[in-house]
């Protein structure tokens, strides 16, 4: 009789976590994919949208970006798609193609920056605390060196304000002018195959096996390059925003952008431009493109831009 009675309890109680976890957890994600409920220091891919196949749905789901100018009183709405329309090499009129690009991914970049502005916020805490004579604990200490192995600066002994100095120039915002305009330049304003097929938005290369990449059609002999590619558009922002402030071609870059903080100055993607010249081979030809690009599509005035709920980065 207690064995049956035993054998009764415990088969309700796996009815129950078998119906309630799924539940609990079906209603935790759904929690986590609101638009509103995405935190500013994390990612959370639940949140993204995935992209329409039809040009009409696609205009559609980003009629409140298309339908409205871009400036400092109208917030960005937090729609993030997970990769480009597929209709967007089909759009003859040049105009709407630019739009709909631009509608995709600038909400990317304001999101990718917010994240870059979460950590800034954590350093310059830490920071502080460090020179007011406090003791780090060993979370953020682990947390140190997640982001000093993220954006390859090493402590030099002991952690100090100075070294918190040091990782606070690598992490920083890209304007998102700047970074308009060299994805538009890199994909062919999201038409390209290392775009479409990839989520490849600024031709970053990768050497050996490591990672996953697209290997270019017309790739010169002799070369053994291949073009990363992402899951998420956003990975592609991130790593490119990665890319520009840990590596060592792009010093001139964090210095100029740190001149501007240190004057109290707003961080421009015109300004930045001159210390691209090391990111493609065509050098100074690439540097007149920029120029060209931004100052044709007045993307300096997305550099004011912000997401709903956030406020401008730069």
């Amino acid at each position: 009789m207690v064995a049956s009675f035993r054998q009764t309890l415990l088969l309700m109680l796996l009815v129950v976590a078998a119906i309630g976890i799924p539940l609990w957890v079906a209603r935790a994600l759904l929690s986590e994919s609101r638009i509103d409920s995405v935190a500013a220091d994390r990612v959370n891919y639940l949140s993204h949208r995935a992209t329409p196949n039809s040009l009409e749905a696609t205009e559609d789901i980003l009629k409140a970006l298309l339908e409205r100018p871009v400036d400092a009183s109208a917030p960005v709405p937090r729609i993030f798609l997970a990769s480009l329309p597929s209709a967007l090499p089909d759009i003859g009129i040049v105009s709407e193609r630019k739009a709909m690009f631009v509608s995709t991914l600038l909400p990317l970049i304001l999101r990718a920056n917010e994240l870059i502005l979460a950590d800034r916020a954590v350093l310059i805490r830490l920071r502080d605390k460090l020179r007011t004579g406090g003791k780090l604990r060993n979370s953020e200490k682990a947390w140190l060196r997640t982001r000093e192995a993220q954006y390859r600066v090493r402590p030099d002994g002991a952690r100090t304000p100075s070294h918190l100095d040091r990782l606070l120039r690598r992490v920083d915002v890209v304007p998102p002018s700047l970074a308009l305009t060299q994805a538009a330049i890199e994909s062919g304003w999201g038409t390209s195959r290392f775009a479409q097929d990839g989520n490849a938005l600024f031709g970053e290369w990768l050497y050996g096996n490591s990672g996953r990449g697209l290997v270019p059609k017309n790739r010169d002999a002799g070369k053994n390059h291949r073009i990363k590619t992402f899951d998420y558009l956003l990975d592609s922002v991130r790593s490119y925003m990665t890319n520009l402030n840990r590596n060592r071609a792009y010093r001139a870059l964090r210095e100029a952008r740190a001149s501007l903080r240190r004057r109290g100055e707003k961080i421009t993607g015109m300004a930045l431009i001159p210390s691209l010249k090391s990111y493609s081979e065509r050098g100074t030809d690439y540097i007149d493109d920029l120029y060209t690009v931004m100052q044709f599509n007045d993307f300096a005035r997305f550099d004011v831009a912000h997401l709903e709920g956030g406020r401008p980065v730069t």
